[in-house]
């Protein structure tokens, strides 16, 4: 089912052209990647999708209601949209416990209303984003390891009962091992909350088994879209056939880096 459609997007800086005429759809429970060299817009679409940059022009229609990109967004319409950003433990604040920064959009957006469920919620958050040790909650941002921290804030996130959840280069920070968990991650919530998921990333490795449908930026164009197999396989654009010919051959022993690891 079609969830959300974006056409004719369009943004500059300083008279330079940053997105040029950006028309994309997601449906529910799919995942659909933006991909491409860095520079090329990505990071641009997913803040201003997100509410945290305005566009010049361009519509923004998600489960059938209008969305301003020009303009800035009431409280009910910026929890409906949420982004994990790249530098997740940046993303957080320093002087807040993990419980903290969980409660907060969890009081804002009266997730929870009574202060006695906001444990057993944060438990339940914990869960589902594989935060086995309850005790995490009491520490700090920079007490969690790499992985962790992507979890509390993928746990953040999904909190707010989102429609879109949009993935910033969610995994470029990571170990190998720990990219194929997260990613892993995304996939099993956008089925299980029946989201829609869109997975911002350079790394066309990360992509193979992840996204549903592809999007290749260059210079703030979408210059293909496809299934990701399709495109993977069978580029048309000799762009996207130089990006997929510079993706180094893996060595038997990363193979786990192509499949979906426990979550």
């Amino acid at each position: 089912m079609l969830l959300a459609q974006i056409k004719n997007l369009n943004k500059k800086f300083q008279n330079q052209t940053v997105l040029n005429n950006i028309n994309f759809e997601i449906e529910t429970g799919q995942i659909l990647a933006l991909a491409g060299e860095s520079g090329s817009g990505k990071s641009t679409i997913a803040k201003i999708l997100a509410g945290l940059l305005t566009a010049d022009s361009g519509q923004f229609n998600l489960n059938k209601l209008d969305f301003s990109l020009v303009n800035t967004r009431p409280k009910t319409q910026r929890k409906k949209v949420q982004l994990v950003f790249q530098n997740s433990l940046a993303s957080f604040n320093p002087k807040y416990t993990i419980y903290q920064s969980l409660t907060s959009p969890l009081e804002e957006y009266e997730i929870v209303k009574k202060q006695n469920d906001l444990k057993n919620k944060i438990a339940e958050l914990f869960e589902l984003v594989g935060l086995n040790d309850l005790n995490l909650m009491n520490r700090f941002p920079h007490q969690l390891s790499g992985g962790q921290i992507q979890r509390a804030a993928i746990a953040r996130a999904i909190c707010c009962e989102p429609d879109l959840l949009i993935a910033d280069e969610p995994t470029s920070a990571l170990d190998v091992s720990i990219r194929a968990q997260i990613l892993s991650l995304f996939r099993k919530l956008t089925l299980q909350k029946n989201f829609a998921c869109l997975i911002i990333s350079h790394d066309l490795l990360s992509l193979k088994n992840l996204a549903d449908q592809i999007c290749i930026m260059r210079a703030g164009e979408i210059i293909e879209r496809g299934f990701t197999k399709d495109i993977l396989n069978n580029p048309t654009e000799k762009y996207t056939q130089k990006l997929i010919a510079a993706i180094p051959s893996l060595n038997p022993e990363d193979q786990t880096f192509y499949k979906f690891a426990n979550y």
